[in-house]
């Protein structure tokens, strides 16, 4: 992993825009989250929060995707971070004014979610273009273990500037970041090829994501099953840790803004022994350990409401961060090592909008089962829809491979 950094300089400036932008996306994130909190709502209130930011994927989620890979992928991303940057100064400087602060930062983080159903997908697509040949897996892992290393960074800045700052200084915070991730891929080498450059024809959207849609029922049907059982894994989980796991900290075990924003650090830095793991699983078993890390992660969060240990939970966040990374950095694999280069980007929106829609969706489905039950209720229930369909998932898999030795992609 750390070769595939040191061998390519455009590898390290892509690092280095996922480090800068994974920075001040959860810097702002974690602000937001304990700001409603902390201003006492409810959590129907928090549920429609975590609604209301994944709910840009419901409409802009496939044309994101489409459009990264219409027209150069490096210039979206450039664009995207350049209008992040913008977003949050200008709600940095509404903060100073008599606009509810929840306006302005909801607003934001409505703004930010839009941005990255562009960007992501595009970076995507331009990971597998800028890797040295032969190394697309360590470079997911790399950039993985980035991410998850500043994600773990992130709520420790989050929590300090807001205990010793403002608000408005954890915002134009996120904006620095993001003007940094801007000028990393300014820097990019410009004169390799970085995507597609033609004429944007809206009137194909459509038909271009039918005949992705049909690659992956026809050609590619594992990597499709691989993309709905991370769509249902997400469904059970996203509200849980959105909404269920900070609401039962700061209720039933009664922790902080800091201990919460420590327990995120934790299961962060879990994510970078999981990343180096997921480098080191061999092609033909990336769907079976892929299964597998989601089964682990269903388990320990229907553990999670048995114990208010807070060392107990900080190992829970540990081993689930380690877990979580595996599937991430095993699914992006297995996209990009099966799907055409033309529709890397396209198969990434799908996900990502599909995704986003269960996450949305999760939050006030975990919200209805804390209020109408218990916290173990919403964790049972959450996590049991992993084990149940990733039991079923594997199953299938082993019983497909046994029929057939060879791999269908």
């Amino acid at each position: 992993m750390l070769r595939a950094i040191a061998v390519d300089h455009r590898l390290r400036l892509m690092v280095f825009n996922q480090a800068a932008d994974t920075i001040g996306a959860r810097t702002f994130d974690t602000a937001l989250v304990w700001m409603a909190l902390q201003a006492g709502e409810t959590y129907g209130s928090a549920a429609l929060l975590v609604f209301l930011r994944f709910s840009p994927y419901l409409v802009l989620g496939l044309v994101g995707g489409w459009v990264s890979d219409q027209v150069d992928r490096r210039w979206v991303i450039i664009l995207a971070d350049g209008l992040r940057a913008a977003t949050l100064a200008g709600a940095a400087l509404l903060l100073l004014t008599d606009v509810p602060s929840s306006v302005s930062l909801g607003t934001a983080a409505f703004v930010l979610t839009s941005v990255r159903t562009v960007y992501q997908p595009a970076f995507q697509g331009l990971l597998p273009q800028v890797a040295p040949a032969g190394m697309i897996g360590a470079a997911n892992s790399a950039v993985h273990a980035t991410n998850e290393f500043c994600g773990m960074l992130a709520p420790l800045l989050a929590g300090s500037l807001l205990a010793f700052a403002s608000p408005l200084v954890v915002v134009l915070f996120a904006a620095a970041m993001f003007l940094l991730g801007t000028l990393s891929l300014a820097a990019l080498d410009a004169a390799q090829p970085t995507g597609t450059r033609h004429c944007v024809r809206w009137t194909s959207l459509w038909s271009d994501y039918r005949a992705t849609l049909i690659s992956l029922t026809r050609r590619h049907p594992s990597t499709g099953r691989a993309i709905v059982i991370n769509v249902i894994a997400i469904l059970g989980v996203g509200g849980l840790l959105n909404l269920a796991i900070p609401a039962r900290m700061e209720s039933d075990v009664q922790l902080g803004a800091s201990s919460f924003g420590m327990f995120m650090a934790i299961m962060a830095s879990g994510t970078i022994p999981g990343a180096l793991a997921a480098a080191l699983v061999a092609r033909k078993s990336q769907h079976l350990a892929m299964g597998a890390s989601w089964l682990a992660y269903g388990a320990l969060l229907v553990l999670f409401p048995l114990s208010s240990n807070i060392m107990v939970l900080m190992a829970l966040g540990l081993a689930l961060g380690f877990f979580g990374a595996v599937a991430d950095v095993l699914f992006a694999t297995i996209v990009q090592e099966t799907i055409e280069p033309r529709d890397i980007s396209k198969t990434f929106a799908i996900f990502s909008t599909l995704a986003n829609t269960s996450e949305a969706i999760s939050g006030p489905m975990a919200a209805g089962f804390i209020v109408l039950g218990s916290f173990g209720l919403a964790f049972t229930a959450g996590g049991g829809l992993v084990i149940v369909t990733c039991v079923g998932y594997i199953a299938l898999r082993i019983i497909a491979q046994t029929r057939s030795p060879v791999q269908e992609e």
